[in-house]
């Protein structure tokens, strides 16, 4: 989790797939992804992806 930038990001800074990938990777691994702005001003990801046991 992020607190409040120190300075605004720009419009370059990236090519806008952060989000989009992690969301197909923890789709594909059958995990879930939150993510979203806080109440702080900063932004939080959270990835949940199921553990699987060898052999199981």
């Amino acid at each position: 989790m992020n607190s409040r930038g120190a300075r605004c990001g720009t419009l370059d800074a990236g090519v806008g797939l952060g989000l989009f990938s992690m969301r197909e990777r923890v789709d594909a691994l059958g995990g879930e992804l939150t993510a979203g702005a806080t109440d702080d001003g900063g932004f939080r990801a959270l990835a949940a992806i199921p553990l699987e046991t060898a052999g199981a």
